[in-house]
């Protein structure tokens, strides 16, 4: 048997997290699903990390046994798997390979929509949290959780703030709950409000999920790219994109006229 690893993308708004349910749509089940139909025995399925309910993924990784492997296969996984998933990537690996533990480090961005925050004091915030910690307070049931983030940045773009975290793992939450915890910074202009949460000393709820990418999980090695798996993200985004672009623009229309009367 050989061991593939592959990257691949999803847009999680109409999913309920990665993880399989029966009788509920997830990742996995889709994932679960393409397998079987194409005779694929899913028994060493294992992914490098769940996702929740609404969060994305533009470079997730899953690894599976197979009989045989060729790029006809993942265009075959691709044609299967419904519109809001895509397989760009691939590389057969060891037969030891577990993309959880080998992954080397894991790229979060989250996507705040601007709203006169203090960008300065929110970097400030950021900052703090880099290197070695004790997230417990960052994470539901509030139980150890230390972690090392190795770097963070934070960009406004147009009418959006683009927060970047990465690290070598985060527990269920944490991220964000980091959000909430800048969002209160961004508001009150007080940076050291991130550093008493770390410490116990404030209360923080997580923020929607639907901000929330997992961009990349690293490996000491590179992945193949498929021209096809990339033309399906591609068209997978681009409609959504018009879509809630029009939205968007929508909503403000009804925002604007609402605020005449405040």
């Amino acid at each position: 048997m050989l061991r593939v690893a592959f990257k691949f993308a999803y847009i999680g708004t109409n999913f309920h997290g990665l993880q399989y349910q029966p009788k509920i749509r997830t990742v996995e089940g889709e994932i679960r699903k393409a397998l079987e139909k194409n005779q694929i025995i899913f028994k060493n399925l294992k992914f490098s990390g769940r996702t929740d309910s609404g969060v994305h993924a533009l470079g997730n990784v899953f690894s599976v046994d197979v009989k045989k492997f060729n790029l006809s296969l993942v265009r075959a996984l691709n044609h299967t798997l419904p519109d809001d998933i895509s397989i760009w990537g691939y590389r057969i690996v060891e037969n030891t390979f577990h993309p959880r533990k080998m992954a080397k480090k894991r790229i979060y961005r989250y996507i705040l929509l601007e709203e006169d925050y203090d960008i300065k004091e929110m970097e400030k915030a950021l900052k703090m949290i880099e290197g070695v910690h004790d997230f417990k307070f960052f994470v539901r049931g509030k139980k150890s959780c230390i972690r090392e983030i190795y770097n963070t940045k934070i960009e406004k773009k147009d009418r959006f703030i683009f927060i970047d975290i990465e690290g070598n793992a985060f527990c269920w939450n944490m991220l964000r709950n980091i959000v909430s915890a800048l969002k209160v910074v961004g508001i009150t202009s007080d940076s050291g409000y991130m550093m008493r949460v770390l410490n116990g000393e404030g209360n923080v709820n997580p923020s929607s999920p639907h901000g929330l990418i997992l961009m990349d999980v690293v490996y000491d090695f590179d992945f193949n790219v498929d021209e096809f798996g990339i033309k399906k993200l591609k068209r997978m985004s681009k409609t959504r994109k018009e879509f809630y672009g029009q939205l968007y623009s929508v909503m403000n229309v009804f925002y604007e006229f609402s605020s005449l009367f405040s």
